[in-house]
């Protein structure tokens, strides 16, 4: 599996992982076109990003500290969209230093900001 480092709130990948998105599966458990038609949204995350369904494939929305959009489309079959308003991760969510998940009474406007990944 994926093997990373994490230097200080900067991540490094020390060795890949099999690619989590790919071209053909085996068995389909998760029907993306139904859930685009049913106007679902859907977010994939991964140790090292997260990512949006749309219309168009699999977009890359948000990486951790560290990791480029270059890293994720190298570990990945399939194509993988960059967003033109891509983030990156919260240091805070790496180290766990001060890291405070939003809680339910937070106001939107504040959660809005928070990444993805620190709202799971």
């Amino acid at each position: 599996g994926l093997r990373s480092d994490s230097k200080g709130t900067r991540l490094k990948i020390t060795k890949r992982g099999s690619p989590k998105f790919v071209k053909q599966v085996s068995e389909v458990t998760f029907n993306a076109s139904l859930a685009l038609r049913s106007g679902k949204i859907v977010y994939y995350v991964t140790p090292v990003a997260a990512f949006s369904l749309t219309p168009k494939g699999i977009q890359l929305i948000e990486v951790m500290p560290g990791i480029t959009p270059k890293d994720v489309q190298q570990g990945a079959d399939a194509r993988i969209l960059v967003s033109r308003n891509l983030r990156e991760v919260a240091a805070d969510v790496v180290t766990g230093a001060g890291y405070f998940p939003p809680s339910s009474s937070s106001s939107s406007s504040n959660s809005s900001r928070r990444s993805i990944v620190s709202k799971l």
